[in-house]
């Protein structure tokens, strides 16, 4: 918004000043015109002037030449008007004094031609030829600006003003019309790329961008229809599948036990490589079933108030022995008291069962896991450090999409197997409760793994007390 603002005034700042410049130069074209074509029509003037001064002359009446010189003395725009004899004295002259012209006694001698003056001849009584000189004022070219200016600077500033308003008005109706929607377009393609495959645009206009929000609309519901199919594919698949799967693993179990008779070493080692693989597809099919239903806001969750250190110390006992086993250290360092938060006890041991035993799996031996809980912000933080091999810096980003998997150049210590869904299904618990994940990791040194919870609210109801019991009868 701001952004489009400071276009849209720049927008109008350029059309001004361009605007500005053009008027200026106009202006300056036209001063020039101006006075070219003034200087050609007073150099017809002062001929046919000349024309009386050769009659006035001739009748030898000076009086009649002072009028004449009078009369010529109203155009405001000369200065002096002379009349010159043959060797250039002034015979004759008329000067403006303020807005008065006044006579000038005649002057014997040279003249020197001035500047911004017209000449034209005269016959003189006696035969000679003499000269009809005219001068300029000399703030010609601040009367003519401001002749200009009166006639012609006022309607060019009203029609400038009405570009302006023009331009505003044009700027909003292309927002309005064009940039808006295509923003919206926009806005509602990123929430597509989120997922949000329920939204929708306005559609105000039946042109080629309103036929681009039908066509998106039509998308999105094209979309919505095909995300849930396939989520009811998925849950229908997954829930069909754990009937055989756990029918599977019962019979395992019956052969493993001998109650069908003995079991030899070869036998119970293709069993192991059964009951593992068995493991493997069920913990596949529930996440898969769980990252649907998360997805789809069908997962419900018992949450109510629950302290994170005795969840935390349970995780770590549990996953104790799997870290004996890989010889990794395993423990559990809260800065302080751990806060309590609301949240589904059982979804919150699967996150942090889920980042232990992925710590654990990616650390060799001798390394270490810490488990950290601290408060920040009024959240909860809770982190699992490795000293592990580290995740690649172009992978960190698809860390918690899904069926992504570490496939750098780093070899895992050990054999490790896992569908891709276990941090997805992370993420969507943490989110369901108001959280967020994340993950650091640098290749070679480890990964910290961390989530964060709002704090439980501090006001804790006070119990109800039951009402007192009367006295026993005497």
């Amino acid at each position: 918004m701001k952004l489009q603002t400071k276009t849209s005034l720049a927008a109008v700042a350029g059309t001004v000043l361009l605007l500005a410049a053009t008027t200026a130069s106009f202006l300056f074209a036209m001063g020039r015109h101006y006075l070219t074509e003034l200087n050609r029509y007073h150099a017809v003037i002062i001929r046919e002037w000349s024309v009386q001064c050769d009659k006035a002359l001739a009748r030898k009446d000076p009086a009649e030449l002072d009028r004449s010189l009078e009369w010529m003395m109203r155009d405001a725009f000369f200065q002096r008007i002379e009349l010159l004899g043959p060797d250039g004295n002034v015979l004759r002259s008329r000067v403006r004094s303020g807005d008065r012209s006044e006579s000038l006694p005649g002057e014997t001698g040279g003249r020197a031609r001035g500047a911004g003056e017209i000449r034209s001849p005269v016959a003189l009584p006696k035969g000679g030829v003499g000269t009809l000189a005219a001068s300029y004022r000399p703030d010609l070219s601040e009367m003519v600006w401001q002749m200009l200016r009166g006639s012609i600077a006022g309607p060019l500033l009203a029609i400038q003003a009405f570009i302006v308003v023009l331009v505003l008005a044009l700027s909003f109706l292309v927002r309005r019309i064009v940039i808006r929607p295509v923003k919206e377009l926009a806005s509602a393609f990123s929430r597509v790329g989120e997922g949000k495959l329920d939204t929708r645009v306005e559609v105000r206009s039946s042109d080629e961008l309103g036929m681009l929000q039908r066509d998106f609309n039509k998308m999105t519901l094209k979309l919505g229809e095909v995300e849930r199919l396939k989520e009811e594919f998925l849950a229908k698949i997954t829930h069909d599948l754990r009937s055989p799967l756990s029918a599977i693993s019962g019979y395992i179990e019956i052969v493993q036990s001998g109650w069908k008779g003995p079991v030899t070493e070869g036998q119970k080692e293709c069993l192991d490589v059964a009951t593992s693989s068995v493991a493997y597809l069920a913990e596949l099919i529930n996440n898969i079933l769980d990252v649907t239903k998360l997805e789809a806001g069908r997962m419900e969750f018992e949450r109510g108030r629950l302290e994170l250190a005795p969840l935390i110390e349970a995780v770590v006992r549990l996953l104790r022995v799997k870290a004996q086993e890989y010889k990794v250290r395993l423990s559990f360092e809260p800065a302080g008291e751990p806060p309590e938060v609301e949240a589904d006890e059982e979804a919150l041991r699967r996150v942090l069962i889920n980042f232990v035993s992925n710590a654990l799996k990616f650390t060799p031996e001798g390394g270490s896991v810490v488990v950290r809980t601290r408060r920040e912000d009024g959240r909860a933080v809770v982190s699992v450090s490795d000293t592990g091999i580290g995740i690649p810096a172009d992978k960190l980003d698809r860390m918690f999409t899904k069926f992504s998997q570490i496939r750098g150049k780093i070899q895992a210590p050990r054999a490790v197997h896992g569908t891709g869904l276990g941090l997805v299904v992370c993420k969507e618990v943490v989110e369901a409760h108001g959280g967020k994940v994340w993950v650091e990791s640098e290749e070679g040194k480890g990964s910290t793994f961390s989530f964060s919870l709002p704090v439980a609210s501090a006001e804790v109801s006070a119990p109800t007390p039951s009402p007192a019991e009367p006295p026993a009868a005497a």
